[in-house]
């Protein structure tokens, strides 16, 4: 018998976490080399014409969401009838998805004015197909935390598709680069999958009553998540055109790399963490890593958000060309307004453990309504700033009001949460004042590259 202690819940998420965060910064570091190249190659219009049809896509494979997977994380005893039916229900889901998908194509390609979507909807409907049909058991590597499996489930479809993204640009030098790239990862996804975690499914209802009761919530709450996520871009694709999408989906993307590089993947696996330590130990464990999960957030996002604002504008003179520009502003206001995301993150995955559904909903639907009305309200009047300054704003309320149930359902004080902002946010002031002091924050949008990279490698001149 061995001696050794059974890690505890909070090491074997801090080791998921680190495979995790290896994992986004090896996709990040991938994926920019990819960038850089699809940026060189294609134009912005091509970038707004994927982002809409994509958004499109994600939209209802968001809306169609049940939970399956996070119910199989949560259950007690998950068992080949849970398995199968949750199998049952995202092929159904899949094959229903496809076929909006297939169906919508046209409609959408006249709401937008843009003939092109079509044919990439029915090549997107052949990826949500696929994505819908993956190995089920695949979901136990997250309720073990095994993470490290997860990491190789992960990373080798994405080197197929950065490949062939970059392979088919230079090749075609049109969008359809990307499109390929996507249903390229989706069939290696799906054989990687199987053979990692061997399943043959049955089509099958019988733990149906266990995956029912939450997936009416579930489904309520990824409602309001498409509305919540996805008006903004349908305004902006329907007033601007696919050039003020392409740059309003690029600025939000450069601005939320903080906390979608680092904290997301700490929240994805902080989610099957705490529900491990609610099976075993009860709601103390949990608690006591939500605590520290969310210092870590906090300790994250906070100097990062402010960093990635400050130096925005030649951030996006380096990474990515001088005719991206007009993204600049919005990045370096959304930066800032998307900290309050990460502690939010990190609250929502204690919530869901909990299967806290309903609140959950309530906040969300509330975000969504807000965030609706007010789109509507600016777009016409303000343009994309307008948008950029009322959705960050919403975005980092919504989050910050996740906070306080996850404190209740945790069993952790308010004031000890807040408690550990005090030195990021300490570290993110000195940081703003030692820019501010060399000229470098919030600096305008250099005349070249090499103008944006000189002040960086030398502060102060």
């Amino acid at each position: 018998m061995s001696d050794t202690p059974e890690p505890t819940i909070l090491a074997r998420t801090a080791r998921g976490a680190n495979w995790m965060i290896a994992w986004r910064l090896a996709n990040r570091v991938l994926g920019l080399v990819s960038m850089l190249v699809l940026l060189r190659v294609l134009a912005p219009e091509d970038f707004g014409l994927i982002t809409l049809a994509f958004s499109f896509s994600q939209a209802l494979e968001t809306f169609t969401a049940v939970g399956v997977e996070a119910q199989i994380i949560r259950s007690r005893n998950a068992g080949r009838d849970l398995y199968d039916t949750g199998f049952t229900f995202n092929a159904l889901r899949a094959t229903l998805l496809a076929a909006l998908v297939v169906a919508s194509s046209g409609p959408v390609a006249a709401w937008f004015g843009e003939p092109r979507l079509r044919t990439l909807l029915l090549a997107i409907a052949l990826h949500v197909f696929l994505k819908g049909i993956g190995s089920i058991r695949t979901v136990a590597f997250q309720r073990d935390l095994a993470f490290h499996k997860v990491f190789l489930l992960q990373m080798v479809p994405r080197l197929v598709q950065i490949v062939a993204n970059i392979l088919f640009a230079l090749l075609l030098r049109t969008y359809w680069a990307i499109v390929i790239g996507t249903l390229a990862w989706s069939v290696t996804s799906l054989v990687l999958g199987y053979a990692m975690a061997p399943h043959r499914p049955r089509l099958t209802f019988a733990a149906w009553r266990e995956l029912l009761g939450v997936s009416v919530w579930t489904w309520l709450i990824n409602l309001a998540t498409v509305l919540r996520d996805r008006v903004e871009m349908a305004l902006i694709g329907r007033s601007f055109g696919t050039v003020q999408a392409g740059l309003f989906s690029i600025a939000l993307e450069l601005a939320a790399l903080p906390v979608t590089e680092l904290v997301s993947p700490i929240s994805q696996v902080a989610m099957p963490g705490f529900a491990a330590g609610i099976r075993e130990h009860g709601m103390g464990q949990a608690g006591m890593a939500f605590l520290r999960v969310t210092a870590l957030a906090f300790l994250l996002a906070v100097p990062m958000g402010a960093g990635t604002s400050l130096v925005s504008g030649s951030f996006v003179a380096l990474a990515i060309g001088e005719r991206w520009a007009e993204a600049a502003p919005l990045m370096a206001v959304m930066a800032l307004l998307l900290v309050p995301t990460a502690p939010g993150l990190i609250a929502g995955a204690l919530l869901t453990a909990r299967a806290r559904l309903r609140m959950l909903c309530a906040i969300t639907a509330v975000a969504a309504v807000l965030r609706a009305g007010l789109a509507v309200a600016v777009t016409r009047h303000f343009g994309l700033m307008g948008i950029a300054l009322g959705m960050g704003l919403l975005m980092a309320a919504e989050n910050a009001a996740l906070v306080l149930p996850a404190c209740r359902t945790g069993q952790v004080p308010l004031g000890r949460v807040l408690g550990t902002l005090w030195r990021p946010l300490g570290a993110a002031l000195a940081m703003i004042a030692a820019l501010q002091a060399a000229g470098l924050a919030w600096a305008p949008f250099p005349a070249s590259a090499l103008a944006a990279a000189a002040p960086l490698a030398v502060p102060g001149l």
